[in-house]
């Protein structure tokens, strides 16, 4: 299954193939219209890395980067 947020995120379930562990794959585009997202996609990483103590906050576990997106690994 996976989920849209806005026009530019899309979120899917993802299990790592050795270890049968499941996570949320958050798939983000760095461009929108010809404008560059990706260092607010760089702010949100450091957010959740800033926050990666608090319990009451998802995980964010590996960041991917391709040509287009960047995939946000994180607590399902």
């Amino acid at each position: 299954h996976s989920y849209t947020l806005g026009k530019y995120a899309t979120v899917r379930r993802c299990t790592h193939r050795s270890s049968g562990q499941q996570f949320a794959a958050k798939f983000l585009r760095k461009r929108r219209r010809s404008a560059d997202l990706r260092p607010e996609i760089l702010h949100e990483v450091a957010v959740l890395e800033a926050c990666s103590t608090s319990t009451r906050i998802v995980r964010l576990h590996q960041v991917f980067e391709s040509a287009h997106e960047m995939i946000l690994l994180l607590e399902l």
